[in-house]
């Protein structure tokens, strides 16, 4: 009977060794849809067409039941946004990274759901903190990237990024999808850097006012861009 109950035990932690690894694993895959990360958490949710309201009541009861567990509160979440609930599946993602903060892919739905600025904000400084004591965590610096990009900061989402290059803390075969990924967010930065100029002059040209003289208008629009250019582009990964 001890044998058996040792058994027993080693193939429970040989399970939950396992199906961590899996998750960690899966997470760590992601590929490129348009320029952004997507990270894939196996679930058995992942498999559910249309969750029924007894399925949702079910999550919630496994979910506080086990106040403790980030993965119960999570597939809670995900049920709610398959129901169309959006909101309330904000506020369950947000809820889960209290149990764990480190709960990447709770973050990553956020950013590819969520519409609450007050959330995005919420999870973004979440994240930040997090960051001081985990630098160099690939898969951190990727959802934060994600919910900056989401709040339309480009700048600070590829910095984000930028930072983990100069850190040299991307695994070899992920740093090509990570530069290029660097590259499209500095790309939508300088797109809405020189939008923002363009409606500048426009303004300018506009006013009814004599035209300023020359050197004025000029120092007025260097003053006005966001960030000088040699803070875009490749340049800044060289090593």
């Amino acid at each position: 009977m001890l044998a058996t109950s040792k058994a027993k035990r080693i193939s429970i932690k040989s399970g939950y060794r396992k199906k961590t690894s899996l998750v960690m694993i899966a997470l760590c895959l992601s590929i490129m849809q348009g320029g952004a990360f997507v990270l894939f958490a196996p679930s058995a949710l992942a498999q559910v067409e249309a969750p029924t309201v007894e399925d949702l009541e079910h999550a919630l009861a496994r979910s506080e039941a086990n106040p403790s567990s980030a993965q119960a509160r999570f597939e809670y979440a995900e049920l709610l946004r398959k129901m169309g609930k959006d909101k309330e599946a904000a506020h369950q993602y947000i809820a889960v990274t209290d149990i764990d903060a480190s709960y990447y892919v709770a973050y990553h739905m956020i950013a590819k759901h969520c519409k609450d600025a007050k959330i995005l904000k919420e999870a973004t400084r979440r994240l930040d903190h997090l960051k001081s004591s985990k630098p160099k965590e690939l898969m951190l610096r990727v959802a934060l990237s994600e919910l900056l990009e989401a709040q339309g900061d480009y700048y600070h989402a590829s910095r984000a990024l930028v930072d983990i290059v100069f850190l040299d803390a991307i695994p070899e075969k992920y740093r090509k999808r990570v530069h290029d990924r660097i590259t499209f967010l500095q790309a939508k930065a300088r797109d809405r850097n020189a939008g923002r100029n363009a409606s500048h002059t426009d303004s300018i040209a506009s006013q009814e006012d004599p035209p300023l003289p020359e050197e004025s208008i000029k120092r007025g629009l260097a003053a006005s861009s966001i960030e000088k250019e040699d803070d875009f582009g490749n340049a800044p990964l060289k090593r």
